[in-house]
């Protein structure tokens, strides 16, 4: 510790006035040379969640493709892991016609430095933040790219957030077309059913006028056709999320319990009527088959109802035109420079230069010291 202090004193204006020189050259250089980043950041509110897998949501008009995931049901996780696919990098590439901007007319390249530029990031409040960071040339801050490259920063950023609308916006509505024309052919083979059906209950009506049936039994008929009604909708649901998803998945898992647990229900309830049907003194049998024709009537004519009513909602869900991304804070030009920070750069340059110089002549005093030993002797 002596000889460092010794060292110091005996060569302290020597160290002093080099650390200062070399102090103020690398300030000049940092500052007038040096190139600098600047950074803008957008914020986008996380998306609204909305619960469309339950087993009533057909049954309240839910839609359909709310069972696939997506609008509401994404996350902010997943918006950013959007932000980081080629797909959004290409839109924004385009939009702003960055290939002028990076000098360079391949696309790979052009979305390999965008890459490089954008950093999405997930608040623990799940908010978004889409923040573009880009870098001057030599002499930044003293040349008219400074504003170029603020406003470009600012430009990439909210051009992310209309990216990722439009993929999002893509993507339900894709959803949306495959729900549709799925509960389409739903909707055809319903109905030759419940023509069928109609024509069946007629022509027995017509056969055998002087059946009727007790209140009770017309109760129970509503009653069950109703249930049924929620078995096939379920059904339905069921059937079309095994066409998009494994059996292991929590929601078909869930639907499949759900059905069964349906499927009990009604079973007992048409214990009930079957054994109320079988005291019916006058013609237990006709009485049968008559509950039966009109509770299939009924339960087709409130599942055809009920696909119709889903039918136009996946329609206009396919064809509506909204935004799906709602921006907090849009990104501005900032007028800051993000990298590299002047003073803490500026102090931790003149005590890497101090440290270099005291070195310099600690080693140097040595050196002579032996020297002059040597020489003694």
């Amino acid at each position: 510790m002596q000889d460092y202090i010794k060292t110091f004193f005996a060569f302290r204006k020597q160290i002093i006035l080099l650390t200062i020189s070399g102090a103020v050259f690398f300030g000049l250089f940092l500052y007038l040379v040096y190139p600098v980043k600047y950074a803008s950041t957008v914020s986008i509110l996380p998306p609204e969640q909305e619960k469309g897998g339950s087993l009533q949501s057909l049954m309240m008009g839910g839609d359909l493709s709310n069972l696939l995931g997506g609008g509401g049901a994404a996350s902010s996780q997943l918006f950013a892991e959007i932000i980081k696919s080629r797909t959004a990098h290409e839109y924004v590439i385009r939009k702003l016609d960055l290939f002028r901007y990076f000098d360079n007319p391949d696309m790979t390249e052009c979305v390999r430095k965008l890459s490089g530029a954008v950093n999405p990031e997930v608040t623990k409040e799940g908010i978004l933040k889409i923040t573009t960071e880009l870098a001057t040339g030599i002499s930044g801050r003293l040349t008219g790219e400074k504003k170029e490259v603020q406003e470009m920063t600012a430009k990439i950023s909210n051009t992310f957030a209309a990216a990722l609308d439009s993929i999002n916006r893509a993507k339900n509505n894709s959803k949306a077309k495959k729900a549709r024309v799925y509960i389409e052919s739903q909707l055809k083979t319903t109905k030759s059913d419940l023509d069928s059906a109609e024509m069946a209950l007629m022509i027995f009506q017509k056969d055998n006028k002087a059946i009727s049936l007790p209140e009770q039994i017309k109760v129970s008929i509503e009653t069950a056709a109703k249930l049924k009604s929620e078995i096939i909708t379920t059904e339905i649901k069921l059937d079309f999320l095994s066409k998009n998803f494994n059996s292991n998945n929590p929601s078909v898992i869930e639907l499949q319990t759900q059905l069964q647990a349906l499927r009990n229900e009604y079973n007992k309830l048409s214990a009930v009527g079957d054994e109320y049907l079988t005291a019916f003194s006058k013609a237990p049998s006709l009485g049968q088959q008559l509950a039966n024709l009109m509770r299939e009537v009924k339960v087709l004519n409130e599942v055809y109802l009920l696909l119709q009513q889903q039918y136009y909602k996946e329609l206009i869900q396919e064809n509506r035109d909204y935004a799906t991304v709602e921006v907090l804070d849009p990104a501005v030009p900032p007028t800051r420079v993000s990298s590299p920070s002047f003073v803490p750069t500026f102090l931790s340059a003149s005590i890497f230069i101090f440290f270099i110089v005291f070195l310099y002549y600690y080693l140097s005093r040595g050196a002579l010291s032996k020297y002059i030993k040597g020489n003694n002797v």
